[in-house]
């Protein structure tokens, strides 16, 4: 080899030595449940400790819930892609229900009407958490703590 390219691997090397401390600071950090609690008290809400399920649901390899600010907060954790796809998706209001209270036909049927329960749920890789709370501002308040973690 010729002393130009071993001046050019050297100068790469070294660049690529000074610059990956930096590079690793911007990889973001991976997600557990004391960081989850971490996150939600530098946000300046007060978080229970957690406690770990015994046998964790929604076929989750483990789940933690607290509670944070009166809200109850269930954080899944998943070993599977298809598991947490499918547990984001009976998070989610379905068809019928949405028509319903859209239309007010339960009212209009002269059916008691449903008083729901806020809630939210966000997924940041392989974790899932559910926020159930009666302040709605304060359900997505902590999902966008979570979501921004």
């Amino acid at each position: 080899m010729d002393s130009q390219k071993i001046l050019k691997f050297v100068i790469v090397a070294a660049v690529v030595i000074l610059a990956a401390p930096f590079v690793m600071r911007l990889m973001p950090k991976p997600v557990t449940f004391e960081r989850a609690k971490l996150a939600f008290e530098k946000a300046g809400m007060a978080a229970s400790p957690f406690e770990m399920a015994a046998s964790p649901g929604n076929r989750a390899v483990a789940e933690a819930d607290l509670t944070v600010n009166g809200v109850y907060v269930s954080i899944f954790q998943f070993d599977n892609e298809g598991k947490i796809a499918t547990a984001m998706e009976y998070q989610k209001k379905d068809a019928g229900s949405a028509i319903v209270a859209t239309m007010n036909l339960a009212q209009n049927l002269g059916a008691a009407v449903r008083k729901e329960t806020p809630s939210r749920a966000v997924r940041r890789g392989m974790f899932m958490m559910v926020a159930t709370g009666e302040d709605r501002a304060m359900v997505e308040r902590i999902a966008a703590v979570f979501e921004s973690m």
